[in-house]
């Protein structure tokens, strides 16, 4: 036989656990700290070369402003996010050729520099959120600001004749990336990320044109993001 305590116990679990069992199951929802709008900081470097059979290596640095807006769904985020970063992601091809014509020693030097000094895209995000971590993919539709500066001489017979060309043109392409970001208070998170950027555009300025001029690079950048929600 049970005593009355042992049912008045009985009693009590059962209530209990039938508040927990009726509890929605929002109530354990992650709560959306990462919804709202947001701008911020980012610098870093990047490689990478251009197309073609005479392909130029690319390296250097940019730094820019980021901003846009996101929502959260449980652990699940989506935004969308436009940046524009300035520097100098550039590289250089030397080519020297000696031949001799009808006895007379010819030297041919041309020079070839290419430097993208400004990228911005506007891209969509993907998210998994996990408490003040945030691990996202992106991508979108990118741009960059391409000079190419051209310097040929020919040197033969104690006389040198030279040609120089610089151009300036924007290019449109892709990006594709992703990365990670963590919320230091729900103000301030910080972030680190990789980004591609493919172009394969018409490039004309400065008296240059190439057909599909095809660039290439990667960048990996650090940032500090200041929270509005």
């Amino acid at each position: 036989m049970f005593g009355k305590s042992t049912l008045a116990s009985l009693l009590g679990a059962t209530l209990i656990a039938s508040a927990i069992i009726a509890t929605p199951a929002t109530a354990q929802t992650p709560a959306p700290i990462w919804t709202g709008l947001y701008i911020g900081a980012h610098g870093g470097g990047g490689w990478g070369e251009t197309g073609g059979e005479d392909a130029i290596d690319l390296s250097g640095g940019l730094g820019g402003l980021h901003g846009g807006y996101q929502w959260q769904s449980g652990n699940f985020l989506i935004g969308a996010e436009g940046d524009i970063a300035f520097g100098n992601i550039s590289g250089e091809d030397n080519e020297i050729q000696r031949q001799n014509f009808f006895g007379t020693r010819v030297t041919s030097r041309l020079s070839i520099e290419a430097s993208a000094n400004t990228v911005a895209s506007l891209k969509g995000r993907l998210g998994y959120v996990a408490g003040p971590v945030l691990l996202y993919a992106a991508g979108g539709v990118a741009f960059t600001w391409l000079d190419i500066d051209a310097n040929a001489s020919v040197s033969g017979g104690g006389q040198t004749f030279r040609q120089s060309l610089e151009g300036s043109d924007v290019l449109t392409g892709y990006t594709v990336g992703g990365g990670a970001e963590m919320k230091f208070t729900n103000s301030i998170s910080g972030r680190i990320d990789v980004s591609h950027f493919g172009f394969n555009d018409d490039f004309s300025g400065g008296g240059i044109d190439i057909d599909d001029a095809d660039l290439d690079f990667t960048v990996v950048r650090a940032g500090l993001t200041f929270h509005l929600n």
